[in-house]
């Protein structure tokens, strides 16, 4: 019996997607909303990967459990359903950490302020690591004069860099 075009999309979601996102967003609540393509890509990846790993737990499971094996397939679908189940906690608790959880971290770019969107500061960090290696680079080629300059405005980027980080840990303390 083959399957339809719904039956195939609903099964790809629910071994490659649905289950890992869910979970994704329960580890991270504060990644919600996803912004930009770098957290996408982070957000994406990561729930592709905890899908796969999911989907091998639960076969895994479903295969040492029953003594005859578990077809996986439409007709016995096991697999899908212990696989919609677990997106369905990851959702539940996902939902749950975004209801209780101060809405800092849930918030739209124009709710959240710079120092507690963890986007915002990573992309800042991100931002003063480049401008340190351009630094360190045209330091290479430099006057005297330069390169005090230079060595001025790495060690800003560096307490600046360690004031975002100490802010973070404490925030997360």
């Amino acid at each position: 019996m083959s399957a339809s075009a719904l039956e195939t999309v609903a099964g790809v979601l629910l071994v490659f997607v649905v289950p890992g996102l869910a979970w994704t967003f329960a580890i991270f609540p504060e990644w919600w909303p996803v912004r930009g393509y770098a957290a996408a890509l982070k957000v994406g990846t990561l729930g592709f990967v905890l899908s796969i790993a999911f989907t091998v737990i639960a076969g895994y499971a479903l295969l040492s459990l029953s003594p005859a094996g578990f077809a996986a397939s439409w007709s016995d679908p096991v697999l899908e359903t212990v696989l919609a189940l677990i997106a369905a906690v990851g959702a539940a608790v996902a939902a749950a950490q975004r209801w209780l959880r101060p809405s800092s971290a849930a918030g739209s770019p124009a709710d959240s302020p710079d120092d507690t969107d963890p986007w915002v500061i990573d992309r800042r960090l991100e931002r003063l690591a480049q401008e340190a290696a351009a630094l360190r680079r045209a330091g290479r080629s430099a006057s005297a004069e330069e390169r005090r300059k230079i060595h001025e405005r790495l060690e800003e980027i560096r307490s600046e860099s360690r004031r975002i980080a100490a802010a973070r840990e404490e925030e997360y303390v």
